[in-house]
């Protein structure tokens, strides 16, 4: 079964560590019996359920923020043999959201479900650092040159033209809907008018 986009809610059912892919990347996969969705109202409402894997890549590159995750997620360390058993005993027994998005695949050849769990966006996130002053320098240097090799428009286009009363169909008003004779109700309520 095919996920529209969406917040949904699940229940984590298996927990496994592997290599996969053509990389043999290392990985910690984490599967959820989904069974409801947020409706537009956000109430809950019951779906078929199916299976939904969650991978958090265990290279060194992103072990750091990994590791992150599986402390939100009250993961016990245990990588020889995970079970549920091994994380936040609330993944298993009620459950947690989750959000799924539809991703163009590369080559832009369909799409494909992307699936995070909420409660871990903003985890291993970090805010900027700023920049040193050689780098600021040559980042400005950099601007300065492609703006200088930039041809500019010799002026800027005119506005286009602004209806007169003159140029108005008979019992036309600039506030009526074009093609439709102003009604009573149309004035605008005192509260809305612009000050």
């Amino acid at each position: 079964m095919k996920a529209s986009a969406g917040i949904y809610y699940g229940k984590l059912k298996e927990v496994e560590v592997g290599i996969t892919g053509k990389n043999k990347t290392s990985r910690i996969r984490l599967t959820f019996l989904v069974a409801d969705m947020a409706n537009q109202e956000n109430d809950w409402e019951p779906v078929d359920p199916f299976d939904r894997s969650i991978d958090l890549y265990l290279t060194d590159k992103a072990l750091e923020w990994t590791e992150e995750k599986l402390a939100v997620l009250g993961f016990d360390g245990n990588y020889a043999n995970p079970s549920i058993q091994s994380f936040n005993p609330e993944l298993s027994a009620d459950g947690c959201q989750m959000e799924c998005c539809i991703k163009p695949k590369q080559g832009g050849e369909g799409t494909f479900e992307e699936w995070t769990l909420v409660m871990l966006r903003d985890v291993g996130t970090t805010g900027l650092d700023p920049l040193q002053g050689n780098e600021l320098d040559r980042l400005s240097a950099r601007f300065k040159q492609s703006q200088a090799n930039t041809r500019k428009p010799e002026s800027a286009p005119g506005a286009p033209p602004v209806a007169s009363n003159a140029t108005l169909n008979q019992g036309q008003t600039l506030s009526a809907t074009p093609g439709r004779e102003p009604e009573d109700d149309d004035s605008v309520p005192e509260d809305d008018i612009p000050v």
